[in-house]
């Protein structure tokens, strides 16, 4: 089911990434990404994935960081055209990465846009809310295009979060903006698929069925084929939802001879087919790559805990050997101070014992040391 907001993300995706000028050291990649483009200029939707998943892996391998993040988000325009939401989420996540890690403002700026957008059409509200919030501290686009995307941004995320009435009142104030001043019919068809979903959620299948009759007209006009496929989806649904048989059986008809016409849809199941899997081939490498790190990261910690352990277990040897030698040096000197005073009181017992028998002498008793003569 081709999304009437595609064209909106379209409008973003290419403004953004065509006022990039990419560099000339690498021009393997940057020539696919132009064929790629002019493929996708051309609505060969399918041939186009396909030169710009070269296009991605010839940037990956030369490290031209622009060129792949241009050829990112251009695949992820792609997997919008078809509904793939989820897969173009995957893409612009990694170009939104790639946008951070790079420093590159304005297509950090693209990519979480789109993401918006993507999470708004599958109803994250979290995720939606978190990418308007990053969008904030963007650069300028301009006074007038600042202006119209806040109004569409506030409206996609009180969409994600089904505030109907909040999300209509936005998208009702950036018609009236694009319409004064002058903007563009195929802003104006956007907004008025946008309006009608709005409605068409609402219950309000009268007004949503104005709003989309008004996107159809202006698309039969020279505007996206994609953009006309999707307002007679829309009414087919609405119809349906109405009741109205016979009008739902003509405007399915109408979008399955065009969307047959355009996307040409047997030969994009066979490359879908192939791209998934590339892409699920490339996922398997990845993961094994990372299985090998992760194996490698494991043998290391476990290396590093394991002589951390012995160094914990050394350390407690050391301290409990340390702890002893330091008792037996403080009992060392324990018996050494005491045997110092037992020295001490024996030589004082001595000492009283020879001045007590010193003193119970008669004179008579003392023997004569040296007699005359030999004193002479």
């Amino acid at each position: 089911m081709k999304n009437v907001l595609t064209s909106v993300m379209v409008f973003i995706a290419c403004a953004m990434t065509l006022s990039c000028n990419d560099t000339k050291d690498n021009p393997q990649a940057y020539n696919l990404y132009k064929k790629g483009m002019n493929l996708y200029a051309e609505g060969d939707y399918v041939e186009a994935v396909n030169i710009l998943s070269e296009s991605r892996d010839a940037a990956q391998k030369e490290g031209n960081d622009t060129t792949l993040m241009r050829s990112l988000l251009a695949i992820g325009n792609i997997h919008t055209m078809f509904d793939d939401y989820e897969q173009a989420v995957r893409f612009y996540s990694t170009c939104y990465t790639k946008a951070i890690e790079t420093n590159d403002a304005k297509l950090k700026q693209s990519s979480a846009n789109n993401l918006l957008i993507c999470h708004s059409l599958l109803g994250n509200a979290n995720e939606a809310m978190a990418c308007y919030r990053q969008l904030q501290d963007s650069p300028s686009r301009g006074k007038d295009m600042d202006k119209l995307f806040g109004y569409i941004n506030q409206g996609l995320v009180a969409q994600a979060q089904k505030n109907v009435k909040i999300a209509e009142h936005y998208f009702a104030l950036a018609l009236e903006y694009v319409k004064s001043h002058s903007m563009g019919e195929a802003l104006e068809c956007s907004l008025y698929g946008m309006i009608g979903r709005s409605e068409y959620d609402a219950g309000n299948y009268a007004l949503a069925e104005q709003n989309y009759i008004k996107c159809m007209d202006i698309a039969k006009k020279g505007g996206p084929s994609t953009v006309l496929c999707s307002a007679y989806e829309k009414l087919a649904q609405l119809y349906r939802a109405m009741g109205d048989a016979e009008r739902e059986s003509q405007y399915n008809h109408l979008n399955h001879v065009l969307a047959d016409s355009v996307f040409n849809r047997q030969k994009l199941y066979g490359k879908q087919a192939e791209i998934s899997d590339k892409e699920r081939r490339k996922s398997d490498e990845e993961m094994l790559s990372l299985h090998t790190q992760i194996s490698q990261q494991w043998w290391i910690i476990g290396v590093v805990c394991t002589s951390l352990v012995l160094l914990v277990v050394l350390v407690i040897i050391i301290v409990r050997q340390n702890r002893n030698l330091i008792s037996a040096q403080r009992l060392l000197v324990s018996k050494h101070r005491e045997h110092l005073q037992q020295e001490q009181k024996e030589r004082e017992l001595r000492n009283e014992y020879l001045n007590a028998v010193e003193a119970t002498r008669s004179p008579e008793d003392k023997p004569e040391l040296l007699s005359t003569q030999q004193t002479e």
